[in-house]
């Protein structure tokens, strides 16, 4: 996977270097770290981004997610993790003064992938542990046969984020409440039906 070919700089004239535009994984990564703004490494991304494609705020899914390690299982993806390293490697995500990631547009001109950022920004207010039981939650009812997304599952959701959490050592305090209104505003509005009058 190339995203820009090898000896160009940086700083050339064009969209990304002089040469080859960044890849669309490449621009998702890059405006969700920029929207959520409190992405902490690498696996809090994973979870990020596996949520995002989840609840349908990307223009169509660019990762493809298994699941890894005990309950609470994380979502992984190989594709993700190389385009994410990569672009630190070229310096165009860092680490801010607070520790978190940030993508450099004040060095780079990176083009935008398109992402629902109202609605992304949900995942903001949540800490690196609460998506990741967050995320741990959706891969719990997508093996029961439910999509996380649906309204019909509210208890469902709330029942599996609670039980993750009395069941596994999440390290950190959470909170279930935080999570569960996250979901809620990931979720689509209900369609506003307009009667004649």
């Amino acid at each position: 996977m190339v995203f820009r070919p090898e000896g160009t700089k940086l700083h050339d004239e064009g969209a990304f270097g002089g040469g080859a535009p960044l890849s669309r994984g490449a621009r998702v990564i890059s405006d969700l770290v920029d929207v959520i703004g409190n992405v902490r490494d690498g696996e809090h991304l994973q979870c990020l981004v596996f949520l995002a494609q989840e609840f349908g705020l990307l223009a169509e899914p660019v990762f493809l997610f298994g699941s890894m390690g005990p309950d609470p299982r994380r979502p992984h993806s190989l594709l993700l993790e190389d385009h994410f390293y990569m672009l630190l490697r070229d310096g165009i995500i860092d680490l801010d003064g607070a520790g978190r990631l940030r993508a450099r547009r004040d060095l780079f001109a990176l083009p935008s992938s398109g992402l629902t950022g109202r609605r992304l920004a949900a995942l903001s207010d949540l800490s690196p542990a609460e998506a990741a039981l967050f995320a741990a939650a959706v891969l719990r009812l997508a093996g029961e046969g439910r999509h996380a997304g649906s309204p019909r599952h509210d208890d469902a959701f709330c029942t599996a984020v609670t039980q993750l959490v009395d069941s596994g050592d999440t390290g950190q305090s959470v909170d279930v409440a935080a999570i569960c209104a996250a979901r809620q505003r990931l979720m689509p509005a209900e369609p506003v039906l307009l009667t004649p009058v």
